[in-house]
């Protein structure tokens, strides 16, 4: 794949996780009335209401078990408003909550202590935010020819606005894209001479660029795009990065970056060109402006499974650009290609301090689906898969027979709920339910 606009399923996933509202970090205590982050008060009401991480929906009837210090597990499923509030003495220590819905993820937050409810509190409740994983059965399929572009031998591509970012790329003016019925959709098509001559060195020019407007599809459909019909004009800054992913096993990786709007994966652009420039790398970056657009740069690194990325809020800026990428966590234990229960421990080397950790539960088809999300707010390096709630079979969370790994991933959320620093480490296989 050229790397002109997407990375990594792994990565998006942790840059829309928890995308779905609630309080920026650092809210403080006292947005979160009746919590005592020094922990010596009597037990509290915490109430938590499970939503869409993508459109903050809330979504009832999700079971919720909260596991206390002493062993104790409490459960209950959302009501009709989609909380549920648990009484919690942060005095004896901190809880594992575990929340699952049919066609979601399921989310264990582990180690989850008053301060840590108080950062992401929104209004009187804890968001909290899981990602769809059922099989999509509104997908249809959009594909034709691209029209009227320069040379048939350069990179064609389209993006669709949709959060579930459907992509096309290839050295041929075709194209064909997921997209879901019912709705209109805004294509952005692009050629591009894309060419490649070393680590953090090369060409990404966008020679055209134009938008489609597609109304509301039923099944599939073939439709060709006119590059020239309403063309874009591209804007572009020049900056540079000082020595990308020094220190972590990233250092001799290529550099890339892109543009997307936070709330659907909208492209606006991406690096134009990179060249060397002693440890440092000089760059360009093209993109699109829009009036409504809540933009997302992006710079990242990655080398087959590993991988590390930024976040910054707003349009790309010119001049020297301040970055530091997180090293991505290693899993130490199990050692590779051991056999091991998601339930047992997993400990990690190679986590930033003060940063979140988690592991992802995946099953490689259909596209690296993640199955369980564990997250650990305190940033420790030992993690396991809590206990499903009851009633909850395992067989609906882990199809039976499928094929597992388990990833492990570091963040830091510095865009409010939304990692601005996270990365990902290798996969480890061999893990049974």
């Amino acid at each position: 794949m050229y790397k002109t606009c997407w990375m990594s399923a792994a990565l998006v996933l942790a840059a829309c996780d928890g995308g779905g509202g609630g309080a920026d970090a650092g809210g403080g205590a006292d947005a979160a009335p009746g919590l005592d982050a020094g922990g010596g008060g009597a037990p509290v009401d915490v109430t938590f209401e499970p939503r869409n991480g993508r459109d903050s929906s809330p979504l009832p009837g999700a079971t919720i078990a909260v596991d206390l210090p002493d062993g104790t597990r409490l459960e209950q499923t959302t009501d009709a408003s989609a909380r549920a509030t648990f009484s919690i003495d942060w005095a004896a220590g901190p809880v594992d909550v575990t929340v699952h819905v049919a066609g979601y993820s399921v989310l264990s937050l582990v180690g989850l202590r008053a301060e840590h409810v108080a950062r992401h509190v929104d209004g009187d409740v804890l968001p909290v935010p899981l990602a769809a994983n059922a099989v999509r059965t509104d997908l249809v399929t959009l594909s034709g020819a691209i029209l009227n572009g320069s040379n048939p031998a350069n990179v064609y591509q389209v993006t669709g606005d949709t959060a579930e970012g459907a992509i096309s790329q290839a050295r041929t003016p075709s194209y064909s894209v997921r997209v879901p019925t019912g709705r209109a959709l805004q294509l952005v098509v692009a050629e591009i001479d894309y060419v490649l001559r070393g680590t953090s060195d090369f060409t990404n020019d966008y020679l055209a660029v134009g938008t489609v407007e597609v109304g509301p599809l039923s099944a599939d459909t073939t439709l060709d795009l006119d590059l020239t019909a309403s063309p874009v004009t591209m804007g572009e800054v020049s900056g540079s990065l000082a020595s990308p992913g020094a220190g972590t096993p990233l250092a001799d990786v290529a550099l890339f970056g892109y543009v997307t709007d936070e709330r659907d994966g909208t492209f606006y652009g991406a690096m134009t060109s990179a060249t060397p420039n002693g440890a440092n790398v000089d760059f360009t970056m093209g993109y699109r402006e829009a009036t409504d657009a809540r933009p997302l740069t992006r710079y990242f690194l990655e080398e087959g499974s590993l991988a590390s990325q930024i976040v910054t809020r707003g349009w790309p800026v010119a001049g020297p650009v301040a970055l530091t990428f997180l090293p991505p966590p290693a899993i130490v234990t199990p050692a590779f290609g051991v056999s091991h229960s998601i339930h047992d421990p997993f400990e990690l080397d190679r986590v930033a301090p003060g940063a979140e950790t988690a592991l992802l539960l995946m099953e490689p088809d259909p596209a690296e689906r993640l199955l369980w999300l564990v997250v650990s707010p305190g940033g420790s390096a030992t993690l396991a898969f809590p206990a499903l709630p009851s009633g909850v079979a395992a067989p609906s969370v882990i199809p039976a027979g499928a094929d597992l790994f388990v990833r492990p991933q570091v963040c830091e959320r510095t865009l409010g709920q939304m990692c601005g620093r996270f990365a990902v480490g290798n996969r480890q296989f061999d893990v049974t339910p």
